[in-house]
């Protein structure tokens, strides 16, 4: 077992830090609670896939951001005829 009083002082908030960057973001469907937060429908929120498959009824995947269309008018001359 791991004495608490060894670890740096902070290492528990930092470990969920980078656990949460690798997490995938969801949207949230209905207001719920979350590590003592409160989401409200169509907010982000960063849940392991476990977390979110045990709450369907709250939160969908996010769509990933799909990159800028170019210009459908352009025609690289910059606008000139």
């Amino acid at each position: 077992m791991i004495d608490q009083a060894s670890r740096p002082a902070g290492t528990p908030q930092i470990l969920r830090e980078k656990e949460r960057e690798s997490m995938p973001t969801y949207i949230v469907k209905s207001p719920i609670r979350h590590d003592g937060e409160d989401y409200a429908p169509g907010e982000q929120i960063d849940l392991s896939a476990k977390q979110a498959q045990a709450m369907p009824w709250a939160v969908a995947p996010a769509k990933k951001e799909a990159a800028p269309a170019a210009d459908a008018n352009s025609n690289g001359d910059g606008g000139k005829k």
